[in-house]
């Protein structure tokens, strides 16, 4: 043996990963240590049969034997698995494995297999995966149980207030009251009705739950919105310019709630133009994971000090509004496992930056037979 053979035996024994080289035949031409120690054989014995003689009996470790024969059937190159292996001590192990189809002269010349065992840490990344199920679950019921709570102060309030603005009605019509005494019962009726407005935003937001979730383009749902608020627009005497640049793109979830919510962020722009001529633009973006929103309202009547609470519950700057839209937005991108926040640009301009997962295992779960009304 040459010193560049004794060279490339050492380099491959002193592999922290297994390696093994498997010949046209099915014979296995090299293996080292650390490949044995993580198949739970000797060097000698691997070497000594064939691939499928060897790791082809019986199919405790079906997914493992399978590489080898997607590499020969599909002749594949840098195929990359993550595969379980049942261990002839008996241990479960997982494994990455990397295998390599090389040919010359158009034949078959070997087949490069490297295994690292990665149990360590799958067990983690299994466990931290538990702890986020159990701490989902945590959260979705502490969710549903203050829900539950908003719904039911909710309803225990509407019924009480209805009837003292309804005796202040029922008062006003006599005409025995001095104007004093009218005052007073015109300022009760005046605050029991905003009281059922704040018990209807209640109501309203503790129902907002992502339900009848499928597979819809993204542009659609905007469109929807955005010919939603041109006829608020137009019974509002206003004019409005879109500028829309929406890349094609599809999302799982629930298409009504999302264009609720896309409507509540166009209105709630309508609410604080200072004229009667609005500009808005709207640009959706395709990402590998997720797909990226962005509303921007160009007027110049956004105050930088209010961005910490403008999603805030009941945060509103307006004497005749209940505060609760772009909090709905929140609650509504949240159902959806998004990201939602907001920044001011050039000094007094509100934009809102939104992202949505595309397709994400915790999303499948969630939404696996979620079927309701809200």
């Amino acid at each position: 043996m040459n010193i560049s053979n004794v060279i490339i035996e050492n380099v491959i024994e002193s592999l922290p990963v297994g390696l093994m080289v498997i010949g046209p035949g099915g014979k296995i031409l090299k293996a080292n240590s650390a490949l044995a120690s993580i198949l739970g054989y000797s060097v000698a014995k691997i070497i000594e049969h064939g691939w499928s003689q060897f790791f082809f009996e019986g199919d405790k470790n079906f997914e493992f034997n399978q590489i080898i024969l997607d590499v020969i059937q599909k002749e594949m190159v840098d195929l990359k698995r993550h595969v379980p292996y049942m261990h002839p001590g008996g241990d479960l192990k997982y494994l990455d494995v990397v295998s390599s189809y090389l040919k010359e002269n158009e034949q078959l010349s070997a087949i490069v297999v490297v295994i690292d065992d990665v149990t360590e840490v799958h067990t983690l990344y299994e466990r931290e995966k538990n702890i986020l199920k159990q701490n989902t679950e945590l959260h979705k019921e502490r969710s549903e149980g203050l829900n539950k709570l908003a719904m039911s102060i909710a309803h225990q309030i509407r019924n009480p207030v209805a009837s003292i603005g309804g005796f202040a009605n029922v008062l006003l019509k006599k005409k025995t009251f001095s104007d004093k005494e009218r005052a007073y019962l015109e300022a009760i009726r005046a605050e029991s009705m905003k009281l059922e407005l704040f018990v209807r935003a209640i109501r309203e937001y503790s129902s907002l739950t992502a339900c009848n979730v499928a597979w819809f383009e993204v542009e659609t749902s905007i469109h929807e919105a955005v010919e939603a608020t041109q006829r608020v627009a137009h019974g509002r005497d206003r004019s409005v310019t879109w500028n829309l640049d929406i890349e094609a793109s599809r999302l799982l979830g629930d298409k009504p709630l999302l264009v609720h919510a896309w409507s509540e962020i166009l209105i709630n722009s309508l609410d604080f133009a200072n004229s009667n001529n609005i500009a808005i633009e709207i640009a959706c973006v395709k990402k590998e994971k997720f797909v990226k929103i962005e509303f921007v309202d160009n007027q110049d009547t956004f105050h930088p000090q209010n961005l910490p609470f403008i999603f805030d519950p009941f945060f509103t700057t307006r004497a005749n509004s209940v505060g609760m839209g772009l909090a709905k937005v929140k609650r509504i991108i949240s159902e959806h496992h998004g990201d939602i926040f907001a920044e001011c640009i050039n000094g007094c301009r509100l934009k809102l930056n939104i992202t949505l997962p595309v397709e994400t295992e915790a999303a499948d779960e969630l939404y696996k037979n979620k079927h309701c009304n809200y």
